[in-house]
Protein backbone atom coordinates (compact mmCIF):
# COMPACT_ATOMS: atom_id res chain seq x y z
CA UNK A 1 0.00 0.00 0.00
CA UNK A 2 1.26 3.70 -0.56
CA UNK A 3 -0.30 6.67 0.78
CA UNK A 4 -1.13 9.98 -0.66
CA UNK A 5 -2.61 13.09 -1.22
CA UNK A 6 -5.02 14.49 -4.20
CA UNK A 7 -5.11 17.54 -4.65
CA UNK A 8 -6.19 20.19 -7.55
CA UNK A 9 -6.14 23.74 -8.71
CA UNK A 10 -8.76 25.97 -10.08
CA UNK A 11 -7.83 28.03 -12.91
CA UNK A 12 -10.05 30.70 -13.60
CA UNK A 13 -8.11 32.43 -16.05
CA UNK A 14 -6.60 31.33 -19.32
CA UNK A 15 -3.50 33.08 -18.56
CA UNK A 16 -2.77 31.24 -15.93
CA UNK A 17 0.02 28.98 -16.56
CA UNK A 18 0.73 26.47 -13.26
CA UNK A 19 0.68 26.70 -10.00
CA UNK A 20 2.11 24.87 -6.84
CA UNK A 21 0.55 23.59 -4.02
CA UNK A 22 2.58 24.29 -0.45
CA UNK A 23 2.47 22.38 2.68
CA UNK A 24 3.09 22.85 6.10
CA UNK A 25 3.15 21.23 9.86
CA UNK A 26 2.72 24.42 11.71
CA UNK A 27 2.28 27.47 8.69
CA UNK A 28 5.69 28.78 9.50
CA UNK A 29 8.24 25.81 7.73
CA UNK A 30 6.46 25.32 4.38
CA UNK A 31 7.81 22.72 1.66
CA UNK A 32 6.68 22.16 -2.12
CA UNK A 33 3.68 19.67 -2.47
CA UNK A 34 4.11 19.32 -5.95
CA UNK A 35 3.66 21.22 -9.17
CA UNK A 36 1.27 21.35 -12.36
CA UNK A 37 -0.25 22.95 -15.31
CA UNK A 38 -3.63 21.91 -15.57
CA UNK A 39 -6.74 22.49 -13.74
CA UNK A 40 -9.58 19.68 -12.76
CA UNK A 41 -13.11 19.78 -14.12
CA UNK A 42 -14.90 20.93 -11.06
CA UNK A 43 -17.96 22.94 -9.52
CA UNK A 44 -20.82 22.29 -7.22
CA UNK A 45 -24.10 20.52 -7.38
CA UNK A 46 -27.07 22.67 -8.38
CA UNK A 47 -29.61 19.98 -7.25
CA UNK A 48 -30.02 17.31 -4.81
CA UNK A 49 -29.04 14.26 -5.68
CA UNK A 50 -31.51 11.35 -3.84
CA UNK A 51 -29.94 8.44 -1.99
CA UNK A 52 -30.39 5.09 -3.83
CA UNK A 53 -31.55 1.74 -2.49
CA UNK A 54 -29.79 -0.38 -4.70
CA UNK A 55 -26.09 1.36 -5.30
CA UNK A 56 -24.97 -1.97 -7.15
CA UNK A 57 -27.43 -1.48 -10.24
CA UNK A 58 -27.81 1.66 -12.65
CA UNK A 59 -29.73 4.32 -11.27
CA UNK A 60 -32.29 5.15 -14.20
CA UNK A 61 -34.48 7.11 -11.19
CA UNK A 62 -32.43 9.64 -10.04
CA UNK A 63 -30.64 12.77 -11.78
CA UNK A 64 -28.47 15.71 -10.60
CA UNK A 65 -27.30 19.29 -12.16
CA UNK A 66 -24.02 20.05 -12.26
CA UNK A 67 -22.77 23.66 -12.33
CA UNK A 68 -19.35 23.74 -13.47
CA UNK A 69 -16.58 26.93 -12.84
CA UNK A 70 -14.22 24.67 -15.09
CA UNK A 71 -14.13 22.69 -17.61
CA UNK A 72 -17.17 20.75 -19.56
CA UNK A 73 -18.32 17.21 -19.52
CA UNK A 74 -20.24 14.58 -21.91
CA UNK A 75 -22.02 11.61 -22.00
CA UNK A 76 -20.11 8.07 -22.53
CA UNK A 77 -21.83 4.66 -23.76
CA UNK A 78 -22.21 2.14 -20.84
CA UNK A 79 -19.48 0.06 -21.56
CA UNK A 80 -16.83 3.00 -21.71
CA UNK A 81 -18.40 3.89 -17.90
CA UNK A 82 -17.84 0.19 -16.30
CA UNK A 83 -14.27 0.82 -18.20
CA UNK A 84 -14.08 4.05 -15.85
CA UNK A 85 -15.30 6.95 -17.96
CA UNK A 86 -17.06 9.65 -16.37
CA UNK A 87 -15.67 9.16 -12.61
CA UNK A 88 -16.50 12.29 -10.23
CA UNK A 89 -16.64 12.79 -6.16
CA UNK A 90 -19.73 14.53 -5.51
CA UNK A 91 -19.97 15.07 -2.35
CA UNK A 92 -18.02 12.61 -0.24
CA UNK A 93 -19.81 9.85 -3.25
CA UNK A 94 -17.92 8.47 -6.10
CA UNK A 95 -20.60 8.60 -9.23
CA UNK A 96 -20.28 7.80 -13.00
CA UNK A 97 -22.92 8.45 -15.74
CA UNK A 98 -23.93 7.98 -19.00
CA UNK A 99 -25.42 10.80 -19.81
CA UNK A 100 -24.12 14.45 -19.61
CA UNK A 101 -26.85 16.70 -21.03
CA UNK A 102 -26.34 20.72 -21.37
CA UNK A 103 -29.13 22.65 -19.57
CA UNK A 104 -27.11 25.91 -20.09
CA UNK A 105 -23.74 27.69 -20.51
CA UNK A 106 -21.77 25.20 -17.49
CA UNK A 107 -25.12 23.57 -16.57
CA UNK A 108 -25.13 20.25 -16.88
CA UNK A 109 -27.39 17.13 -15.86
CA UNK A 110 -26.22 13.86 -15.20
CA UNK A 111 -28.32 10.41 -15.57
CA UNK A 112 -27.37 7.05 -15.87
CA UNK A 113 -25.93 6.56 -12.88
CA UNK A 114 -23.65 4.18 -10.99
CA UNK A 115 -23.56 5.16 -7.59
CA UNK A 116 -21.42 4.52 -4.35
CA UNK A 117 -18.06 3.38 -6.61
CA UNK A 118 -14.93 2.54 -4.88
CA UNK A 119 -16.37 1.63 -1.56
CA UNK A 120 -18.57 5.29 -0.88
CA UNK A 121 -22.14 3.33 -0.95
CA UNK A 122 -22.49 4.73 2.62
CA UNK A 123 -22.19 8.27 1.18
CA UNK A 124 -25.09 7.61 -1.42
CA UNK A 125 -27.69 9.60 0.96
CA UNK A 126 -25.23 12.36 2.35
CA UNK A 127 -26.06 14.54 -0.44
CA UNK A 128 -26.41 18.41 0.18
CA UNK A 129 -27.26 21.54 -2.58
CA UNK A 130 -23.86 23.10 -3.20
CA UNK A 131 -21.68 20.68 -2.38
CA UNK A 132 -17.84 19.80 -4.60
CA UNK A 133 -17.68 18.02 -7.58
CA UNK A 134 -14.72 17.25 -9.08
CA UNK A 135 -13.58 15.11 -12.05
CA UNK A 136 -11.74 12.96 -11.49
CA UNK A 137 -11.19 10.44 -14.85
CA UNK A 138 -9.29 13.06 -16.68
CA UNK A 139 -6.21 15.53 -16.11
CA UNK A 140 -5.66 17.95 -13.43
CA UNK A 141 -5.82 15.89 -10.04
CA UNK A 142 -2.45 15.44 -8.83
CA UNK A 143 -1.59 12.93 -6.12
CA UNK A 144 1.42 13.35 -3.83
CA UNK A 145 2.84 10.18 -1.48
CA UNK A 146 2.47 11.03 2.44
CA UNK A 147 4.36 8.60 5.15
CA UNK A 148 2.32 6.60 7.52
CA UNK A 149 2.96 8.61 10.30
CA UNK A 150 1.28 11.91 9.22
CA UNK A 151 -2.49 9.90 9.69
CA UNK A 152 -4.55 11.99 11.33
CA UNK A 153 -1.95 14.69 11.59
CA UNK A 154 -3.15 18.32 10.86
CA UNK A 155 -1.40 20.53 8.33
CA UNK A 156 -1.48 23.59 6.36
CA UNK A 157 -1.96 23.79 2.72
CA UNK A 158 -1.40 26.98 0.03
CA UNK A 159 -2.08 26.61 -3.77
CA UNK A 160 -0.19 29.63 -5.22
CA UNK A 161 -0.40 30.16 -9.03
CA UNK A 162 2.65 31.23 -11.36
CA UNK A 163 3.82 34.91 -10.19
CA UNK A 164 1.28 34.58 -7.65
CA UNK A 165 1.55 36.70 -4.05
CA UNK A 166 1.94 34.43 -1.46
CA UNK A 167 0.34 36.51 1.73
CA UNK A 168 -2.88 36.68 -1.21
CA UNK A 169 -3.61 33.12 -0.80
CA UNK A 170 -5.45 31.37 2.08
CA UNK A 171 -3.50 28.58 4.47
CA UNK A 172 -6.40 25.87 4.26
CA UNK A 173 -5.89 23.47 7.65
CA UNK A 174 -6.75 19.83 6.28
CA UNK A 175 -6.06 16.21 8.12
CA UNK A 176 -4.67 13.45 6.83
CA UNK A 177 -6.78 9.96 7.31
CA UNK A 178 -5.16 7.78 4.86
CA UNK A 179 -8.46 6.88 3.66
CA UNK A 180 -7.23 4.81 0.17
CA UNK A 181 -6.37 2.37 3.07
CA UNK A 182 -9.31 2.17 4.47
CA UNK A 183 -11.60 -1.49 3.98
CA UNK A 184 -14.98 -1.41 1.96
CA UNK A 185 -17.94 -2.46 3.92
CA UNK A 186 -18.31 -6.13 3.68
CA UNK A 187 -21.57 -7.70 1.90
CA UNK A 188 -24.27 -10.30 1.78
CA UNK A 189 -24.06 -10.31 6.07
CA UNK A 190 -26.46 -13.56 7.51
CA UNK A 191 -26.90 -15.28 10.48
CA UNK A 192 -28.27 -18.34 11.23
CA UNK A 193 -29.37 -20.27 14.67
CA UNK A 194 -29.29 -23.19 16.19
CA UNK A 195 -32.22 -25.14 17.97
CA UNK A 196 -30.19 -23.42 21.01
CA UNK A 197 -30.07 -19.84 19.69
CA UNK A 198 -26.54 -19.90 19.08
CA UNK A 199 -25.79 -17.63 16.37
CA UNK A 200 -23.67 -18.30 12.83
CA UNK A 201 -23.05 -14.85 11.24
CA UNK A 202 -21.06 -15.27 8.02
CA UNK A 203 -20.39 -12.51 5.60
CA UNK A 204 -18.16 -11.79 2.48
CA UNK A 205 -15.47 -9.49 2.12
CA UNK A 206 -14.70 -7.06 -0.70
CA UNK A 207 -11.08 -6.03 -1.59
CA UNK A 208 -9.71 -2.15 -2.01
CA UNK A 209 -7.89 -3.05 -5.28
CA UNK A 210 -8.14 -5.88 -7.93
CA UNK A 211 -11.95 -6.74 -6.93
CA UNK A 212 -13.23 -7.49 -10.65
CA UNK A 213 -15.28 -10.33 -10.97
CA UNK A 214 -13.17 -13.55 -11.88
CA UNK A 215 -15.55 -16.65 -11.84
CA UNK A 216 -14.78 -19.17 -9.55
CA UNK A 217 -11.81 -16.99 -8.08
CA UNK A 218 -12.27 -15.04 -4.85
CA UNK A 219 -11.07 -11.39 -5.09
CA UNK A 220 -7.38 -10.99 -3.49
CA UNK A 221 -6.94 -9.92 0.32
CA UNK A 222 -5.17 -7.09 -0.32
CA UNK A 223 -4.56 -6.51 3.28
CA UNK A 224 -1.59 -7.47 5.84
CA UNK A 225 -3.36 -10.05 7.34
CA UNK A 226 -7.17 -10.73 7.30
CA UNK A 227 -8.89 -9.28 10.16
CA UNK A 228 -12.97 -8.20 10.88
CA UNK A 229 -13.81 -7.12 14.32
CA UNK A 230 -17.93 -7.58 14.78
CA UNK A 231 -19.50 -5.16 17.05
CA UNK A 232 -23.16 -6.90 18.86
CA UNK A 233 -25.77 -3.58 19.36
CA UNK A 234 -28.52 -2.56 21.43
CA UNK A 235 -29.61 0.44 20.09
CA UNK A 236 -25.64 2.46 20.28
CA UNK A 237 -24.65 0.74 22.90
CA UNK A 238 -22.11 -2.00 21.68
CA UNK A 239 -22.79 -4.62 23.79
CA UNK A 240 -19.84 -7.11 23.31
CA UNK A 241 -17.18 -7.24 19.98
CA UNK A 242 -15.76 -10.37 18.45
CA UNK A 243 -12.95 -10.57 16.38
CA UNK A 244 -12.57 -13.16 13.35
CA UNK A 245 -9.76 -14.22 11.40
CA UNK A 246 -12.39 -15.59 8.75
CA UNK A 247 -15.57 -14.48 7.08
CA UNK A 248 -17.43 -16.16 9.55
CA UNK A 249 -17.87 -15.67 13.65
CA UNK A 250 -20.29 -17.15 16.67
CA UNK A 251 -22.14 -15.50 18.87
CA UNK A 252 -23.39 -18.39 21.24
CA UNK A 253 -27.14 -18.33 23.40
CA UNK A 254 -24.54 -18.27 26.72
CA UNK A 255 -23.19 -15.27 25.42
CA UNK A 256 -26.28 -13.73 24.55
CA UNK A 257 -27.73 -14.58 28.23
CA UNK A 258 -24.87 -12.41 29.81
CA UNK A 259 -25.29 -9.28 27.31
CA UNK A 260 -29.00 -9.55 26.92
CA UNK A 261 -30.44 -11.66 29.67
CA UNK A 262 -31.67 -13.93 27.34
CA UNK A 263 -31.11 -15.43 23.72
CA UNK A 264 -31.77 -13.06 20.91
CA UNK A 265 -34.16 -13.23 18.28
CA UNK A 266 -33.28 -10.99 16.29
CA UNK A 267 -29.58 -8.52 16.61
CA UNK A 268 -28.24 -5.72 14.90
CA UNK A 269 -25.12 -6.39 14.22
CA UNK A 270 -21.85 -4.02 12.39
CA UNK A 271 -19.52 -5.63 10.71
CA UNK A 272 -15.79 -4.31 9.86
CA UNK A 273 -12.89 -5.39 7.96
CA UNK A 274 -9.42 -4.00 9.62
CA UNK A 275 -7.05 -2.61 7.82
CA UNK A 276 -3.39 -2.94 9.70
CA UNK A 277 -2.58 0.75 9.91
CA UNK A 278 -5.70 2.75 10.03
CA UNK A 279 -7.55 -0.13 12.07
CA UNK A 280 -11.41 0.04 11.52
CA UNK A 281 -12.95 0.13 7.31
CA UNK A 282 -16.38 1.00 6.45
CA UNK A 283 -19.24 -0.61 8.43
CA UNK A 284 -21.94 -2.90 7.01
CA UNK A 285 -25.08 -2.95 9.52
CA UNK A 286 -27.34 -5.37 9.74
CA UNK A 287 -30.34 -7.21 11.40
CA UNK A 288 -30.30 -10.62 11.63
Amino acid sequence: DTLGIYYAFGFRDNTVTGASMYRSPDELAWEVLGTGNDGPVFGWSATLLANTENPWTWDETNKVQIALTQGTLDSKTALEVLNWANVALLGDEIIQWRNASVLASGLYELSGLLRGRRGTEWATGTHTMGERFVLLSDDGVYRAPLPATEINKTAYYKGIPDGGNWDDAPSNPFVFKGNSLRCFAPVQVKGVRDGSGNLTITWKRRARWYGEWLDETDVPLFEANEKYEIDILSGITVKRTITATTPTAAYSAADQVVDFGSAQSTLTIAVYQINAVIGRGQVKQVTV
